[in-house]
């Protein structure tokens, strides 16, 4: 489903700096901790913004399902997910409008998904399914 999706050659979208590794960690070791949430929430939100994927796919799924900050969530979740992300495929492959997300999704080309994923740069097909998947997690998330 989405995970076959193609968004070309990612190169260094891994490559994060040592300041974003380090929120990132003190992000989940709050979670792991069971320290303060809405601190866990607040580093993990920094380094999503930084598009560090497993920030993305953490912090997209907990707000989707505590209805918060909904639409920069879906767009972590679909950008995670896309990038095998496991959380977010899995919350994913729950969403009641997941067939219709990903054939808007898959009408942006590839060098678009991948810019996307890069940059946050957004089309009219991505911004779509970002939308669709926002208002769907606005009623029903399971």
């Amino acid at each position: 489903m989405i995970e076959e999706l193609d968004c070309g050659e990612l190169g260094d979208i891994s490559d994060y700096d040592d300041e974003t590794l380090d929120i990132a960690n003190q992000a989940f070791f709050a979670i792991e901790e069971e320290e303060d949430h809405e601190k866990a929430l607040e580093l993990l939100h920094i380094t999503a913004l930084r598009r560090y994927s497993y920030s993305m796919d953490h912090y997209g799924v907990i707000c989707l399902r505590e209805k918060r900050d909904i639409k920069f969530a879906a767009e972590c979740v679909l950008m995670a997910a896309l990038r095998g992300q496991e959380n977010a495929l899995e919350f994913f492959g729950k969403v009641a409008q997941r067939s219709k997300i990903v054939a808007m999704l898959s009408q942006a080309s590839v060098d678009e998904r991948n810019e996307w994923l890069r940059t946050g740069k957004q089309t009219e097909s991505i911004t779509r399914s970002i939308e669709a998947l926002a208002e769907t997690c606005k009623t029903k998330t399971k």
